[in-house]
């Protein structure tokens, strides 16, 4: 008896030991796992996104907006529209984030570092949630990337339910604003695809491109029902040239939306050039203007 409570006590400690070395070895890893990716974001739309995903950054983009506060202490790496190579090649970077919007104009800023590039596309609504999907799968982030998605569909969802009880689509025009000048929207730009999700009908109809030259005399007799004026950069100086664009350029005194006071400048934040995760929040505040008064 004594000989066999020795050797099941012999037992249960070597199923002890081994126990514990399998739970250090799956600690380690793990630890291995959540340190292989050295992950650069370049801008703010992709930054906000990797952090609902949880994920930690080396890298993010020099910008006046606040970032996600898990990342108030990570490096900066230059704008979004002028990273800086020789700060991003010292931080080792397994992947670099941007998104396809600005490629043409940053592609040669990364030089031999364009290989670790990825372009995502935050054109559109559905773009963005393809993009989610493949950062999930890069970063082993499926479940956190769907709930994210989740989360925004329904947020649309919501506004779409009650889109499809209106009877008319209100025509809308929307202007893309830079100091000194403003491009028309088409239904390709992200804004057309917020106009379109949020009920609303765009005047410009031209599928080519997703921003076209602006020319009054184009649009005089589309005579839209709302105006949306958006800003690319510098808000306060766009701002001011389209009020003196509306007070001096008399064709817009003939507009329906400008007679019914029907013109609204839109925050970059929901709204702005490339999809973002407050979607659902932008295309209920067009709504809201379509259809639900000022």
């Amino acid at each position: 008896m004594r000989r066999f409570i020795a050797l099941l006590v012999s037992l249960l400690a070597l199923c002890f030991l081994v126990a514990c070395q399998s739970n250090q070895s799956s600690t380690s890893s793990s630890s291995a796992a959540d340190g292989q990716f050295r992950i650069v974001s370049t801008t703010v739309t992709t930054t906000e996104v990797l952090d609902k995903l949880g994920l930690d950054l080396v890298g993010v983009p020099e910008t006046s907006k606040t970032l996600p506060e898990r990342y108030q202490s990570v490096t900066t790496i230059g704008s979004a529209m002028g990273p800086n190579a020789e700060i991003i090649a010292s931080l080792k970077p397994t992947d670099i984030i941007s998104v396809s919007t600005i490629k043409g104009e940053t592609k040669e800023s990364y030089g031999s570092l364009e290989s670790k590039v990825t372009y995502y596309d935050f054109d559109s609504v559905d773009g963005m949630y393809a993009s989610i999907t493949k950062m999930g799968k890069r970063f082993d982030k499926e479940t956190e990337a769907q709930a994210l998605i989740d989360s925004i569909s329904a947020q649309i969802s919501e506004t779409s339910s009650q889109v499809s009880s209106q009877t008319t689509k209100p025509k809308v025009l929307i202007l893309m604003g830079l100091p000194g000048s403003y491009l028309f929207a088409t239904e390709k730009s992200y804004i057309g695809n917020l106009v379109s999700l949020a009920g609303g009908e765009n005047v410009i109809t031209e599928t080519d491109s997703a921003y076209i030259s602006s020319n009054t005399e184009y649009i005089q007799d589309t005579n839209p029902d709302i105006i949306l004026r958006l800003s690319h950069a510098y808000p306060s100086q766009v701002k001011k040239m389209y009020e003196k664009e509306f007070k001096t350029n008399t064709i817009w005194q003939h507009f329906k939306a400008v007679q019914e006071g029907k013109v609204y400048d839109l925050d970059e934040d929901p709204f702005g050039i490339t999809a973002n995760i407050r979607a659902g929040q932008a295309v209920a505040d067009l709504y809201q203007r379509f259809y639900g008064g000022n």
